[in-house]
């Protein structure tokens, strides 16, 4: 998938809106041809993070058992800076609480769902050899 999104990037380039919307065709094109269509998901990450990278920002993905209200989202905006792109998700299987990815890294995982899966699985300290 790598070749993929670096031969993307690199056509794209300092080119026009117009420009851009034909290789973009002409990619997609490409990955019905190859057969590889299903990897699109994988495909668009990679550039998402590379334009990312290459623009000095970080992206932030918040998960959250429910909406985060407007205090919490400034919160997350003066932590992460104004470089920091803030994507937030409503996941009510969480149970409660949230969890906190920076540029698809976990840095913190502060819901309820993790608090009773970590309550209900056995501890490897605690098994007998």
């Amino acid at each position: 998938m790598r070749v993929y999104r670096e031969a993307y990037l690199k056509a794209l380039d300092k080119k026009s809106p117009a420009v851009e919307k034909q290789i973009t065709t002409r990619f997609l094109s490409r990955l019905v041809r190859d057969r590889a269509l299903s990897k699109i998901g994988q495909i668009e990450k990679g550039i998402r993070r590379a334009h990312m990278k290459n623009s000095g920002r970080s992206e932030i993905a918040v998960e959250s058992a429910a909406k985060l209200d407007q205090k919490y989202r400034r919160e997350l905006a003066h932590m992460f800076g104004e470089h920091a792109l803030i994507r937030e998700t409503v996941s009510p299987d969480l149970i409660a609480g949230a969890r906190i990815l920076v540029d698809d890294e976990l840095l913190i995982d502060a819901t309820g769902r993790k608090v009773l899966r970590d309550m209900f699985t056995p501890s490897l300290k605690f098994r007998q050899p």
